[in-house]
């Protein structure tokens, strides 16, 4: 297994140390584990998808124009 090195605020490092019960290890693997599945997930359908940045561009639009639209009303 590779080892990674974090930096984390003081206040943050406060807090784990006045939990020192927990296994804060094994939360931060967990939870670089399930990101790194959901991103996966995400990449995979991305590699389908035919929505263009263009796409995306113009879908921008619309959306802001119509939330812009309700909120003036």
């Amino acid at each position: 297994m590779v080892q990674l090195t974090i930096d984390i605020p003081e206040d943050i490092q406060k807090v784990i140390e006045s939990h020192s019960n927990i296994d804060w290890e094994t939360i931060a693997q967990q939870s670089l584990l399930d990101y790194a599945r959901r991103l996966a997930r995400v990449e995979a359908l991305l590699e389908k998808s035919e929505f263009t940045d263009e796409d995306a561009v113009e879908f921008d639009k619309r959306f802001k124009a119509g939330l812009a639209k309700h909120y003036r009303s």
